[in-house]
């Protein structure tokens, strides 16, 4: 899989970014520094295998990520 950012804020903790399948998806700064993301690589498209919470009514929250 693959997520490009779409938008993220170091002041603000978080982002989004856009999946293979076209939707966005929530990213906080909690699990992207957990997994060894930092912000010089939030500006483009990044191959990784993540897991993914879907809640009814929230765009889908990555939880996990591994860089492939």
């Amino acid at each position: 899989m693959t997520m490009t950012f779409k938008f993220y804020s170091d002041a603000k903790g978080w982002g989004f970014v856009v999946l293979d399948d076209g939707r966005d998806a929530f990213l906080h700064e909690s699990v992207a520094k957990l997994y060894g993301l930092r912000s010089e690589v939030m500006v483009r498209t990044v191959r990784v295998r993540c897991d993914i919470s879907y809640v009814p009514g929230r765009r889908p929250e990555i939880t996990a990520i591994a860089i492939a």
